[in-house]
Order: structure tokens, then sequence, then C-alpha cells
């Protein structure tokens, strides 16, 4: 088609369609037959099935790659949390739990010669096997709901980093005798704990003994105060009600007994002896009979009174440091003193940080069903450990 040059000529493509059609009639335009039609369909199938999975094999590939970065993102998450450290420090039973996890698979794996893998395993659990001739039950009860910390549950208690497993009075859910109500956690109180009650006359908080639930007079005003209601066998607070003092869950202290009265006037109950080397910043004050009491920071001491006490077989014993009460990181065993020793001896870390130590090893009876425990706590200011221990 001959057109001026410069110029553009538009046809509709219903008149190219029927110029083709009208050539084809007269035989003017002949389409020639592929003799390799059968071929090239089947060449088409093979191309587009190679195609289709080189597509989806792309799809894979981006999405184990997005798999990874979200992997990586979690790892890298996990990894700043502060309380990573924490946790593997406090949940003995996280480890126990890894470790029959790992037990569990251990038939499957066999086959592919994973035994030894394991070896180092089964090496750690039957080290000293033949040791003790008596089995006594972990401090740590199992009758609690299972969790690792107080913070995975939403909630957190600054001078408790130890597993929820720990914590003596933690009941899970539970009715409030504060609140009146339901709540989601729940602590019991018990002997030497009080409940703080305010008066409704003239608004003074005063605490009533929770293990004999009585009422008494006002310490201001005399009027009669009643212990709450509650419909269990035992009175539980919830948490919120215990972080805003609605509690007191007295305190056995290196440097004395602290209930609410010693809070109120910043002074210990005492004890007949304290280890000067182990005074750090701590005004200590002279009572009668040649006892010591400590005069530490009220502030101090209602947090603790705030903070669930910690199972153990001979009383709880809190560590301070500084003049400061320290956090309590858990009952530890070999494993974690292994775990937590920059040069993987766990036995010198072990007679570094507990303190007043016998003449006898203890080492090997430190285990999860031996006849030891090890209370760790940590300086939340420069990281210092310190431990006690005590026996059945």
């Amino acid at each position: 088609m001959q057109r001026p040059s410069g110029h553009e000529v538009h046809v509709p493509l219903a008149v190219v369609r029927k110029l083709i059609s009208d050539l084809i009639h007269t035989g003017d335009l002949r389409l020639r037959a592929r003799r390799d039609t059968v071929e090239h369909l089947h060449a088409r199938q093979t191309l587009g099935e190679d195609l289709r999975d080189w597509i989806q094999a792309r799809i894979d590939v981006n999405e184990r790659s997005a798999q990874k970065e979200a992997v990586a993102e979690m790892v890298d998450w996990l990894l700043e949390r502060p309380e990573l450290d924490d946790l593997f420090m406090a949940d003995v039973d996280l480890y126990w739990m890894l470790r029959r996890r790992v037990w569990d698979i251990r038939d499957e794996l066999a086959a592919g010669g994973a035994d030894q893998t394991f070896a180092t395993v089964g090496e750690a659990d039957s080290s000293h096997a033949g040791e003790q001739t008596v089995v006594y039950t972990s401090p740590v009860t199992q009758k609690k709901p299972q969790a690792s910390r107080f913070k995975f549950l939403g909630i957190d208690f600054p001078l408790f980093g130890a597993s929820v497993d720990e914590a003596s009075s933690y009941v899970g859910s539970g009715f409030c005798c504060v609140r009146q109500e339901k709540v989601e956690h729940a602590f019991e109180l018990g002997i030497s704990d009080y409940l703080c009650v305010s008066c409704d006359a003239c608004g003074r908080d005063n605490f009533l003994d929770a293990s004999d639930r009585a009422s008494q007079p006002c310490r201001e005003c005399g009027v009669e105060i009643a212990f709450p209601p509650f419909p269990d066998e035992t009175p539980c607070i919830g948490y919120e009600a215990l972080r805003a003092g609605g509690a007191a869950l007295t305190k056995d202290t290196e440097f004395g007994m602290i209930t609410w009265e010693n809070a109120e006037n910043g002074v210990t109950h005492g004890v007949p002896w304290i280890d000067p080397d182990r005074v750090e910043d701590v005004d200590i004050v002279e009572l009668e009979e040649g006892w010591h009491a400590a005069r530490l920071d009220p502030d101090d001491m209602w947090e603790l009174l705030r903070t669930p006490s910690f199972v153990s077989w001979q009383g709880e014993f809190w560590l301070f440091s500084g003049g400061h009460p320290m956090v309590y990181v858990g009952a530890w065993t070999r494993v974690e003193f292994c775990m937590h020793a920059e040069d993987g001896k766990g036995e010198a870390l072990f007679n570094e940080v507990v303190e007043d130590l016998p003449e006898r090893d203890l080492w090997p009876e430190l285990e999860p069903d031996g006849s030891v425990a090890a209370y760790v706590f940590r300086c939340p200011e420069t990281g210092r450990l310190r431990a006690s221990w005590d026996m059945p």
C-alpha cells in the first residue's frame, strides 16, 4: 500500500481481518501446513511445564528466602532482648524440657549415627549416677502452671528473675480478696504475710495477719477492721493488687527479717551477727542483746515485700549488694553454673559465688534431684553473682 511520505494511515482491524479472509478464499493467500505440528505441540507443552516448574521454583525460593529473613529477624530480635540471658540463667525447667525433647528423637536419629551426637548428653546425665543413695525431691515444685518467667506471662517483678515455678505462692488464676474478683494471676497469702486494708473511717492503712485472718482495731482510730471474705481455703491476692501495695510478703534476708513494720521504719529486724566483710554501703544499727540490724532504703524494702518468695528447703534467705536487694535468678544446678562460667568451669564459679560452703564437697550433689540446692542472686547494677545454699 503506497502512502505519501510523512503521513500515517490508520486501518481498522476489522478491515485487515476481512482482507486476509478474502485472500484466503480466492486462493491468493495460502497457509503452508506445518509438517512437525505434533512435535511442536509436544515441545511447547514441555516448554510450558518447564516454565511452570521454573516459576514455582522461583516462588519456593522467594518464600524460603522470606522465611529465612523472617527467622533471622526473629533471632536478631531475640538476641537483642535483655531477658534472654536471664531466661537461661533462671529457667531450669527450660533446660530439662529441651533435653527431654532431644532424647525423644534419639531413636529416630540413631540410624543416622546420631548416638555420638548425644553422647555428651548421656555422659552428663550419668556422670554421678552412682554417687547418691538417697533421692530427694527438688524444692522447685511442679504444681503450678508451666511457664518460663513472669515477664512472659505479661507481669513482672523486678527482683524475681527465676522460673515461675520457683515462686512459692503463685497459683495461677484465683480469687483476689482485695478486689473481690477472680484474677488471672494470683498469689497465696500464708504465714508471716499481711493484707493491707484501709480503714473506712480514717483512711489509715492497716496490715492484717493473713494466717489467722482475724479482725483488728484500726491502729489510728480504733474502728474494727474485718479481714475481707474469700471463697477458697487460703486467701489470695492478684498481681495488680500486690504490686499496688495490697499485701506485704515478709522476707528473711541476710540482714534479718523484713516485715511491713520494718519497711515503715527503714530498719531490718536484725540478726545476731553480721559479717563485716559482706557489708557494703550499709548503715549497721546496734540492737539490744548484741544483735545487729541494717538501715535500708524503705523503697527497697517495700519492693521486696511486693515480690514473691522463692521455693527452698530451709526457708528463703535474700541477699543484698551495695545495700540494695539483689535479683533472685533461680536454683542452679551444675548445668547452669557451667553455662554461665566464662571458661565453662562451673565448679570454679560455684565455689566463687556460693557462700559459707562446708569442707564437704557439695558440687557432685548439685543436681535437680540432688541433696543440695544453690540459690543464686544477681546484682542489677553490676551483674555480680552471689548465692546461698541449703539441703533437706
